[in-house]
């Protein structure tokens, strides 16, 4: 039941808490994520979150360092988990996952650049 109340407070304060109920959104905190690329995805009929609250995050990250690593997609009749696991969301959503994925990771140098098909294990035999 705590970590509904800490939900709860979150949401309702508009910002991400310790366990301590203590604002993480410090500047400290805030550099940590430098030179990590980040994917927001949000359901536009989100009833739990506003899309506002992912586009206050994007913002706050590119004014803070710049636009390169930050990306922000807005699924129109999605709702609060739909992004995940509603009916179209391997059509809509995941290909823009994955996409941002392979970019990652190649772009930053973690792996080398495979074809799809040899990464998920399918590749020729």
């Amino acid at each position: 039941m705590r970590h509904l109340h800490q939900l709860m407070y979150m949401g309702s304060h508009g910002y991400v808490v310790n366990n301590k109920f203590e604002t993480l959104v410090t500047s400290e905190n805030l550099e940590r994520l430098k030179d990590i690329p980040i994917l927001f995805i949000h359901g536009e009929k989100n009833a739990c979150y506003a899309p506002e609250s992912t586009m206050m995050s994007f913002d706050s990250l590119r004014k803070h360092f710049g636009g390169d690593n930050y990306q922000r997609w807005v699924f129109g009749e999605y709702g609060h988990l739909d992004c995940w696991m509603g009916k179209g969301s391997y059509m809509e959503v995941y290909p823009k996952v994955e996409q941002h994925a392979l970019d990652t990771i190649v772009r930053k140098g973690l792996r080398k650049s495979e074809p799809v098909s040899e990464v998920n294990g399918q590749g020729k035999t």
